[in-house]
């Protein structure tokens, strides 16, 4: 059961959902209505017909996944419309001289990549979630893993814009991957060589395991034997029973770059299969859960890693929430001249934890997650991705990119009457995130905690300093209380 459409309309006008079903502030994003456009035409008379009647707008692909509001253009009391991208992905052009390839925004990554391989090119940057537009994946920011070349970030690739997107492709290669699984010991002393030394190399720690993946990740010439995929297990459909037979027996498995860097089986399930939808999918009822993602300079990362191993061996088991979601992906994105691109060579840690179906309902060890969270964010300044994390990882944004002033002053050329701007973007842009306060606001991470009632106090958890990171301040639970399972 592939994703359902984002936008869901009636008589009454639009709702536009994630993919998660539920946004970062649980309300629902209402618009008056939605557009379809199939040609740069009529792209074009959709956003002046938008900017003619002073309409909020936003684009959306066929799938949503951002996780805060970023893709919502309207408040209540607005008007909006959306124009969704998905009718809009039928031309891939692929410049095989130059080494180019131009999209229409809504094209998908996978056909994107299918085609180029056609050619006997392949697309250097990826993300490693197949399911996403490439209008969105630039303008998130998405990236896949390497600090060779340009660089991981797909942004760092594109060589001009219109009402379409250039990517840079180059010829035609195969991959080469073997995974180390190893103790985690040094593990901070040896990301910086293991992404020196990788072309496309990322590590998974496991900190409540003491236990840490090398992705050992190199390209090899497109003659070199080998056909394999990497089909990451998250984004199988739910009951995917993968046979022996097809399994990799042994390292380094080779295969082609497009079917290496990214995947997503579960998008192309049976419809009416609901045993074959992903696993996060809403009408499963299926995987809830929030996703930080952090870019810190690889300047300082060793001692965020050296700070979490402090905090993890007062109680290793409270980090295995943590790695029941994959724990920490360290993944790499080389230094870069955009506006909004890292000004050195950075490392991006993800890592995925447990989100309660009430927003009142606290969590198991969530003293901890916050502490990590605040360690990143705040200790270590790092940026947020722009379409994942939550509310609070945003504050303080502005003073954190050298050229954050010269993004804004573009901004305002493009857009000088605030068409595409929305109440979610005036925040973060305006530096108002998480800056109101209400009772239970740290549980869903729209605030940080300053009093017990931004907690939840009445079952237990309070506002308290953090362990190691003494400046955090946390929703831990103290011992007395009633929790809700």
């Amino acid at each position: 059961m592939p994703p359902q459409n984002p936008i869901q309309c009636n008589q009454t006008g639009c709702i536009l959902y994630n993919s998660y079903g539920i946004w970062d502030d649980r309300k629902t994003c209402h618009v008056a209505t939605t557009v379809y456009p199939t040609t740069e035409e009529e792209l074009r008379l959709a956003v002046a017909k938008a900017n003619k009647n002073k309409l909020k707008v936003k684009f959306v692909s066929k799938f949503s996944h951002t996780i805060p509001k970023m893709a919502c253009p309207t408040a209540w009391n607005e008007k909006a419309v959306l124009i969704s991208t998905q009718r809009y992905n039928s031309s891939i052009v692929v410049d095989v001289a130059n080494l180019a390839v131009t999209v229409d925004a809504g094209v998908g990554l996978r056909p994107l990549i299918d085609r180029v391989e056609e050619e006997g090119l392949s697309l250097v940057a990826a993300t490693y979630w197949e399911g996403v537009s490439i209008g969105g994946a630039v303008s998130t920011g998405a990236h896949g893993s390497s600090w060779w070349g340009k660089g991981g970030a797909i942004h760092d690739h594109v060589i001009g814009v219109r009402l379409i997107v250039a990517g840079d492709v180059v010829n035609g290669f195969k991959r080469s991957i073997t995974l180390n699984f190893t103790n985690d010991n040094g593990i901070e002393d040896e990301f910086i060589e293991h992404a020196k030394r990788y072309e496309f190399g990322d590590i998974q720690w496991y900190p409540s395991r003491y236990a840490a993946v090398y992705r050992y990740d190199d390209r090899v010439p497109l003659n070199t034997s080998g056909d394999g995929a990497f089909d990451f297990i998250g984004f199988r459909p739910t009951l995917a029973v993968i046979p022996d037979t097809v399994r990799a027996s042994g390292y380094p498995v080779i295969g082609h770059q497009g079917k290496m860097q990214t995947s997503g089986s579960c998008l192309y399930s049976t419809k009416t299969d609901k045993d074959s939808a992903c696993v996060w999918d809403p009408r499963i009822k299926g995987l809830f859960f929030y996703e930080s993602s952090a870019i810190l300079p690889a300047t300082t990362f060793a001692n965020f890693i050296r700070d979490v191993k402090k905090l993890r061996d007062m109680s290793p088991e409270n980090f295995c929430g943590v790695d029941m979601y994959d724990g920490f992906l360290m993944r790499f994105i080389s230094k870069s001249d955009a506006y909004l691109g890292q000004p050195e060579d950075s490392v991006v840690v993800d890592f995925n934890y447990y989100r309660a179906d009430e927003a009142s309902t606290p969590r198991l060890n969530e003293d901890v997650r916050e502490e990590v969270e605040q360690m990143a964010f705040i200790k270590y300044s790092g940026k947020p991705h722009w379409a994942k994390n939550r509310k609070l990882d945003f504050v303080g944004v502005q003073e954190k990119y050298p050229n954050f002033s010269k993004f804004v002053g573009a901004k305002n050329v493009l857009d000088p009457d605030n068409m595409f701007s929305s109440k979610w973007s005036d925040e973060v842009l305006l530096g108002q995130a998480g800056k109101v306060k209400e009772d239970g606001c740290a549980l869903e991470g729209q605030c940080i905690c300053s009093e017990d009632r931004h907690c939840s106090p009445g079952n237990g958890y309070f506002c308290r300093r953090g362990l190691v990171y003494k400046e955090a301040r946390v929703c831990r639970y103290s011992g007395f209380g009633f929790i809700t399972p």
